[in-house]
């Protein structure tokens, strides 16, 4: 029987501060990953829900854990297992004046 891996992401530990003018589409930033599609931005754990890998690669239309191969939509959504679930979003909010993208932690 193969055990999940326990650990905290950095990301829910703390806020995550990024520009604003992150490139269009898909961004990796260490455990996060950032679609971005025009001035609109989707956020995401990056942690794969099988085994705790982070989802680390695109694939044409899809995000790809390096780990045993589970496949996502870009906005998350689990397309091909072994993971089960979709990848967890996470909250963020705007800094106009920072000119940031702020991301939440997890509740």
């Amino acid at each position: 029987m193969v055990k999940r891996k326990l650990y905290r992401l950095k990301s829910e530990q703390h806020p995550v501060r990024l520009p604003l003018d992150l490139p269009q589409g898909v961004t990796f930033h260490e455990d996060i990953i950032i679609n971005r599609d025009g001035n609109s931005y989707r956020t995401m754990s990056a942690r794969c829900n099988h085994l705790g890998c982070i989802v680390d690669r695109k694939e044409g239309e899809q995000l790809v854990c390096p780990c045993h191969g589970s496949r996502y939509s870009l906005d998350g959504r689990v397309l091909n297992g072994p993971a089960t679930h979709d990848l967890v979003c996470l909250h963020h909010r705007i800094n106009a004046k920072e000119k940031s993208l702020i991301i939440e932690p997890p509740a």
